[in-house]
């Protein structure tokens, strides 16, 4: 039988069953991925500072790939999973930190893994929220399933889930690469069907690749997905300033990691806890700390062009700008939005927005 997760580069020219079975896994979590990637600009929504409401959703009974398949087939070329039916015992999973989000372009949430207890227990669970039916359900996945952890990053690209790094334990750091299928589809390999809806498959790189970390920021442009920063180490933990890029379309052939080397020597400092959003083709990086202990909090702004690889330090406003770290970002048209974040003890629930043609421009305080 085929072997369908830690697959990567292969050290062999003779092809066996179990290459072929490696390359088709590969190729299809590449056409997921780059299969929906559309240049449809995408609305601009009008700022208000009244824009806030609490939802209650509807809990559903945990999802498998069956039921997916087996019940809501139909939806299978929209890439958004349908569940089964709401379970008055399904409750919120959530009173954790360390914890990781993704949008899909269909409207999803995906929530994984996290700690309680101040990283005393990890876990790697996933949850999707259905911002379109307001449902929240668990996902019930296969395969290669990442270890339970907490401050690792996670994107979207397509019909892919992508997650890299975080700690699986107080002291211990992970460079695990995983991606998971989100799409509804068998896959027929010499006679046999294999369900790989909701199949996580761990990608073994080919040379270079980032050291174990934890605390990083990442990022999706095209067909690309960038990390920036974090911790690693076991001992003394060290912050990073190095911008690795994995091009998704490398999973045709040799799935490879690149270090983004900048073109000028004016550059961000090693960082940790900080968030970075796509805009266009540029990355666009805020805050943060330069260590994991001392609190020393940064509020620069940063650009990085992908195509001249230059990074730019962008000016803001010094009394509006968020000192702090660990904040929740998103980029939705020309605007940059932040959320929360913290420093020391203190917590902040500032919310503000940075517009790329401007300034960053203070909405509300809750």
């Amino acid at each position: 039988m085929p072997s369908w997760n830690k697959v990567g580069a292969r050290k062999s020219t003779s092809e066996t069953p179990s290459d072929l079975s490696e390359s088709r896994v590969l190729a299809n979590l590449a056409k997921l991925a780059l299969g929906d990637l559309t240049d449809t600009p995408v609305p601009i929504p009008p700022i208000s500072a009244d824009a806030w409401s609490v939802r209650h959703p509807t809990f559903l009974s945990p999802t498998t790939a069956q039921s997916l398949l087996g019940t809501h087939a139909e939806s299978s070329n929209t890439g958004a999973p349908n569940t089964v039916p709401a379970d008055s015992t399904v409750t919120l999973p959530f009173n954790r930190m360390g914890f990781s989000i993704s949008a899909s372009s269909h409207g999803d949430l995906y929530f994984f893994g996290g700690a309680t207890d101040w990283n005393k227990r990890f876990h790697n669970d996933l949850y999707r929220y259905s911002t379109t039916e307001n449902t929240f359900s668990s996902l019930q996945c296969q395969g290669d399933v990442p270890s339970p952890r907490s401050g690792h990053v996670t994107a979207t690209m397509g019909k892919v889930l992508l997650l890299h790094g975080g700690m699986t334990s107080a002291s211990n750091r992970d460079d695990g690469f995983f991606m998971l299928n989100l799409a509804l589809s068998r896959v027929r390999y010499r006679g046999h069907c294999y369900l790989d809806s909701l199949e996580w498959t761990k990608i073994v790189p080919a040379g270079k690749a980032p050291q174990a970390r934890v605390y990083h920021a990442a990022a999706v442009v095209g067909t690309t997905f960038y990390i920036f920063g974090g911790s690693f180490g076991n001992i003394r933990y060290t912050s990073a300033n190095c911008l690795w890029s994995f091009d998704l379309s490398t999973l045709f052939t040799q799935p490879t990691w690149e270090i983004v080397q900048p073109s000028t020597p004016e550059h961000p400092v090693k960082r940790l806890r900080h968030f970075m959003v796509p805009f266009y083709d540029q990355l666009i990086m805020f805050g943060g700390q330069e260590d994991l202990y001392k609190y020393s909090t940064l509020k620069d702004t940063w650009s990085f062009h992908l195509k001249t690889r230059v990074w730019s330090k962008i000016q803001s406003t010094p009394d509006i700008s968020i000192t702090s770290g660990d904040q929740a970002a998103a980029s939705v048209g020309s605007f940059v939005y932040v959320f929360g974040g913290n420093c020391r003890d203190l917590r902040s629930n500032y919310i503000s927005a940075f517009n790329m043609h401007g300034k960053f421009v203070f909405l509300a305080e809750q």
